[in-house]
């Protein structure tokens, strides 16, 4: 199986969606996955989401340079030897004018496939600017899946080629909401079966 990033613009739940992703794959056991940082600007590991200690995420982060982007690739690339999928949870970029910037277009040189997750408000202009940067700058990945991230509607759904994920607040990441955690199972079950090749597409 591939290395899967998840993308999208800053603040709309890309973190808390891959953890509940990578949560849901450890739990039904039947594959080998990994969850990757892959944003070293901005990095939101699991500790944080459990505990919501924002303070204590200022205090330990540390200067951002290029190494730890070449390492996070090199990462990737090692750990796709061993695991059946690596879960990256990789950086929002500059919306609108840049969003695959040179950090994630390195990272994403060892990633096979994306999951495109854009905010309600604005997800017709996220998805096409997404899409026209990853043609550019990274062609060799495939988008698997595109999601609707909102606070808004009244449920979460996975249906076809349809995905609205509703809820993905860090403070709701330890306890999701039931019909947030269902659709996040059903994208599970299709990657553990493989089914997820059904939406790929070519950027």
């Amino acid at each position: 199986m591939p290395a899967i990033a998840v993308l999208g613009d800053p603040n709309t739940g890309k973190s808390v969606f891959t953890y509940l992703l990578f949560k849901e794959l450890v739990k039904r056991g039947n594959i080998r996955v990994f969850r990757q940082e892959g944003d070293p600007s901005a990095p939101t590991g699991p500790w944080y989401l459990e505990s919501g200690k924002e303070e204590l995420r200022k205090k330990i982060k540390s200067p951002w340079d290029w190494k730890k982007v070449e390492w996070v690739r090199d990462s990737i690339a090692n750990l796709k030897k061993t695991f059946d999928v690596v879960l990256v949870d990789a950086g929002g970029g500059r919306p609108p004018a840049e969003r695959v910037t040179r950090e994630n277009a390195e990272i994403l040189k060892t990633v096979d496939a994306v999951i495109l997750l854009c905010r309600s408000d604005n997800y017709e202009e996220c998805f096409s600017g997404w899409e026209k940067e990853l043609r550019e700058k990274a062609p060799h990945v495939k988008i698997i899946l595109k999601c609707i991230s909102t606070l808004e509607d009244d449920e979460s759904k996975f249906e076809d080629s349809t995905c609205i994920l509703v809820g993905l607040d860090r403070k709701q990441a330890t306890s999701p909401r039931e019909d947030l955690q269902k659709a996040i199972s059903k994208i599970a079950e299709k990657i553990e079966k493989r089914e997820i090749t059904l939406f790929l597409q070519s950027v």
